[in-house]
Order: C-alpha cells, then sequence, then structure tokens
C-alpha cells in the first residue's frame, strides 16, 4: 500500500510545502517507555468495507490542506 515516513522527514516535507526557512528543532522532550518507535497507517480495510481510497500523495495532501486552511484564515498565499 504505502511506506512509513519518520517524523523528520514529515517536518522536512511540511517545511518544503510550507517554504518555511526556520530551523525545527525535535526531540526535545524524552522518549518515554511506553512510546511507540514506528507507526505506519494502512487503509486497506477503508478500502475493503467502504471502497475509500487515498485522493493524494502525503505531499498533494499536505499542499491542499495548508492551501484550504490559508484561505480559511485569510492568510495571504
Amino acid at each position: 500500500m504505502g511506506h512509513g515516513i519518520s517524523t523528520a522527514q514529515l517536518v522536512e516535507l511540511i517545511k518544503k510545502v510550507t517554504n518555511f526557512k526556520g530551523e525545527v528543532v525535535l526531540n526535545t522532550i524524552p522518549k518515554h517507555p511506553l512510546d511507540i518507535a514506528k507507526l505506519v497507517g494502512d487503509y486497506s480495510k477503508a478500502e475493503k468495507l467502504l471502497g475509500w481510497k487515498p485522493k493524494y500523495m502525503l505531499e498533494k495532501g499536505l499542499k491542499v490542506t495548508i492551501n484550504f486552511w490559508k484561505k480559511k484564515l485569510n492568510i495571504a498565499q
């Protein structure tokens, strides 16, 4: 179906999509014993039961979501 993406990779992708030039500091909170090290979503059950499939890949979905909120909040693009 797809593949996982790390938090750091997601941050870099969001920075790219939003053209953010600042620094994002990761890992500032200590890990806890029950923290999940890796979590990968899977839409196969939704596809099987509902016939649903994602409309966009991650980067396009982020762009669509960010543009929606920019318009909703009247932020210049």
